[in-house]
Parts: C-alpha cells; structure tokens; sequence
C-alpha cells in the first residue's frame, strides 16, 4: 500500500536535479511509496523549487545492507542511505544541449531557449527559439532579402527546407511575434513544439549534413573522378 504525506508520516527525500525545472541537487520529498515486489518499488516526490511532481522507479541492492520496505516508507534521511538504488525517473530531465556541428551565435540562443523553457518561461522562450530560427536562416541563406517570412519562403524555394519544416519555420515565426507583441503568454504545448522542431531543424541544417561528410571517403591524392 501507499503511504501519503497527509498522514504526517515522514519519508526520504532524493537529492537529485530536478526534471522540471533548473533546480541542481535539489531535495525531492517523497509523498508516496509503493512496493511493487521484494526488491523494487515506486516513489512518488515533489520537486521543493517548483513543486511539479516526480516519479520514480528504485530497486534493493543486493550488494548492500538496506533497510526493509517497510522502514523505507518512514524513514527520515536521504535515499542514499537507504541501500535502494535509483533506476529511472520520470520525466527525464531536458536535453539543453545544442545539436552538434551548430555555429556558436546560434548554439548559444538555442541554449538559451532550452533554458528559458525548462524554467517555465515560455515568452522569453518563444522570442528566443523564433532568433535561432532567424539566425539559422541568415547563416544558411545569407542572400535572402526582406523579412523573415520573406526569406523562409526564399529559402524553401531555394530547396533549402522541405514543405513541412518551411510550414513549422513559418509556424515558429508567428509564434515568436505574438510573444514579442501579444500579451498572451505561449501554452507549454506551443513552447514544446517550438522546441521540438527547431532542434530538428538544427540537425537537419547542421549536424546530418556534417555526419555524411565525415563518413565520405576521400580519394587519394592525384586520383580523378572518371
């Protein structure tokens, strides 16, 4: 059975980082406990930062002396010292990473996206991923002229984009406007999308092309293509 932090009862915390939010070796309290069999149960915490919930899958290690499961249920101090090993957790924390091979400029406003999502702040976010867009489009496409819109078009013409990334370009583009002008804030699903495609985008453009080049054999010096 589950033991609720409505009981009073106390119960481990996990000091991890948070999946939610940039919160670093955070302490998540668990407010729920469940045995799935001897050696394995499922926990239930609360992130104390941003107070969104966590879960996550543990298992007895076998190499240790740890406490029983139920000592584990009301056990005041850390998981660590519990002699139960972390397996998983959901949701796994965000990649804020940059794709590979993208110049610096462009890497360095999508890091800041990434970070301005994961922290629920989604107008900075929505401006910030429509300037990566921008950025992306004037480095791939320095001959375009006009606006934005103008030159996404140009570029898709160009064969640079297919239909579909040139309908989520375009899709990026209007969302980032209405968050610089509006004062409507983007939902969390938009800021995911967002997100989503122009990680896309950016291997598309950058990383996969660089990937092909790097596994292209190189003639040997003096050979001729017939």
């Amino acid at each position: 059975m589950g033991i609720a932090e409505g009981l009073g009862i106390e119960m481990p915390v996990l000091v991890h980082d948070c999946p939610h939010c940039p919160a670093n070796n955070v302490s998540l309290k668990a407010v729920l406990i469940r045995q799935r069999d001897e050696n394995n149960v499922t926990a239930h915490f609360i992130c104390q930062i941003c107070s969104k919930p966590i879960g996550a899958w543990f298992r007895r290690d076998a190499n240790r002396a740890g406490v029983s499961y139920s000592s584990l249920v009301s056990f005041d101090g850390s998981f660590t010292d519990t002699g139960w090993v972390m397996e998983k957790m959901w949701p796994e924390k965000r990649n804020t990473e940059a794709p590979s091979n993208v110049p610096l400029p462009i890497a360095r406003n999508f890091i800041q996206a990434e970070h301005a999502a994961t922290a629920g702040h989604r107008e900075s976010a929505g401006m910030t991923y429509r300037r990566v867009l921008e950025l992306t489009i004037k480095d791939r496409f320095p001959t375009g002229k006009g606006s934005l819109a103008r030159r996404i078009h140009d570029y898709a013409a160009a064969g640079g984009l297919t239909d579909a990334m040139k309908e989520w370009a375009d899709t990026v583009r209007e969302i980032g406007n209405e968050t610089a002008h509006d004062t409507t804030e983007p939902s969390e699903e938009d800021i995911q999308d967002l997100a989503a495609f122009t990680r896309v985008m950016l291997e598309y453009l950058y990383t996969m092309p660089a990937k092909v080049a790097a596994r292209t054999p190189t003639p040997p010096p003096g050979d001729a293509p017939p």
